[in-house]
């Protein structure tokens, strides 16, 4: 990274913490925070074991640190400046992690040479002139649609099937490829380890027996699911017919998808009222039952278990700007506002004046109501928080003016 680049990074980053809203955090006191602090030598260095009294102390560490990235404990300790085995722990909240490059969603991978700009090749060094050669995965519309969809499903399904209301269920996207999602309801925060892992053993459709809701290949008797993981494994079925994703299925022989084909209406019809009869005709036993798993495949919820499950996991801090990509973790209004939540544009750091650019490479791409790209070793003239994402992506530096 040049000098310039450098400075730039934390210019802009000081800048923006002197403005930025940053959320109250919750018994401020009792939170342990963490910090990775750019520095041209060492690269990033990691200060935590960090407590603060009140949400302007943080800031002015924010402001005089210009840290790339900022977090906070999700757990709630006694002595949060002590070593983790000293803190002494009281209470965490729920925490959910949802990431796109966990989900089955197609990836734009790119290989960048720093001298020669992209490049096909997926080895370390530009075949073409020796340079380091970096993979940076670019975030797609795609990607982000994806993961709002499932921090959607995740939502509803804590609010129907645990009872926890809307309001005290606080969705953030993350600033990068997905989103957060806090639950701070006080007997949600009591809850232990294993209780924690019972949660997302249910989301996730861990060792679900499906018998026990209703789905049976023997057996004329129909069973009404209700609520719960029986009703979305019915309408996962559902689903995967009306939409013709049975299509794509490989362990299915072209006659199988014929038969379905044929009777989709009256398949449609039957599930969840009438049972299974007429799909079960059409399958054998063994084809019947990975149908029901493609039906329980999208309707769990794909989220990182290890997030949920940690009780002393750091949280990156909402307001905070997200080191690898230069957007903003900031808060979603409503789960209805997933639905149109645009990250490169409520996400942008708050800078609209130009500066100049030398771009390694860089897709075509919308950012604030205009389009960029496609740039490729070229100086270009970039409003800052655009150029911001390509320099924490690591495909452009800052040129003089």
């Amino acid at each position: 990274m040049r000098i310039l680049t450098f400075k730039f990074i934390r210019d802009v980053l000081s800048r923006y913490y002197e403005r930025a809203e940053i959320e109250d955090v919750p018994k401020i006191g009792m939170r342990e925070f963490a910090f990775f602090i750019p520095d041209l030598k060492e690269g990033d260095i990691v200060e935590r074991h960090i407590s603060f009294t009140d949400v302007e102390e943080l800031r002015k560490y924010l402001i005089d640190k210009t840290p790339r990235d900022a977090y906070y404990s999700a757990a709630y300790y006694l002595e949060p400046t002590l070593e983790m085995d000293r803190k002494n722990l009281v209470e965490a909240d729920l925490i959910f992690d949802i990431d796109a490059d966990h989900l089955e969603v197609e990836k734009e991978e790119i290989f960048v040479c720093t001298r020669c700009g992209v490049k096909e090749s997926s080895g370390d060094r530009c075949d073409d002139c020796g340079g380091e050669l970096r993979k940076i995965t670019w975030i797609t519309p795609t990607m982000l649609k994806k993961a709002s969809e499932e921090t959607y499903k995740l939502v509803e399904i804590l609010s129907n099937d645990f009872g926890i209301p809307y309001n005290e269920l606080e969705i953030y996207f993350s600033g990068h490829r997905g989103y957060h999602v806090r639950v701070t309801t006080e007997w949600v925060r009591k809850m232990t380890q294993p209780e924690r892992k019972e949660i997302v053993d249910y989301l996730i459709c861990r060792g679900i027996d499906v018998e026990r809701h209703g789905i049976k290949f023997r057996g004329d008797i129909f069973q009404d699911p209700g609520g719960g993981w029986g009703r979305r494994i019915f309408n996962g079925l559902k689903r995967i017919i009306e939409i013709g994703e049975y299509r794509n299925f490989d362990f299915l022989s072209d006659n199988d998808k014929k038969r379905i084909e044929i009777n989709k209406e009256r398949i449609l019809m039957e599930i969840g009222e009438k049972g299974f009869s007429l799909l079960r005709k059409c399958l054998d036993r063994g084809k019947f039952m990975k149908i029901i798993e493609k039906s329980i495949e999208v309707s769990r919820v794909h989220l990182d278990p290890v997030v949920t499950q940690d009780m002393h996991r750091l949280f990156r801090l909402p307001g905070s700007v997200h080191g690898k990509i230069g957007l903003i973790k900031v808060r979603v209004k409503d789960v209805d506002e997933l639905r149109s939540f645009d990250p490169f544009e409520w996400a942008l750091l708050p800078f609209r004046e130009e500066g100049k650019f030398r771009v390694y490479y860089s897709p075509r791409f919308n950012a604030g109501g205009d389009t960029y790209g496609p740039y490729q070793n070229e100086v270009v003239s970039l409003p800052i928080c655009v150029g911001t994402i390509l320099v924490f992506k690591g495909l452009a530096e800052v040129e003089r003016k």
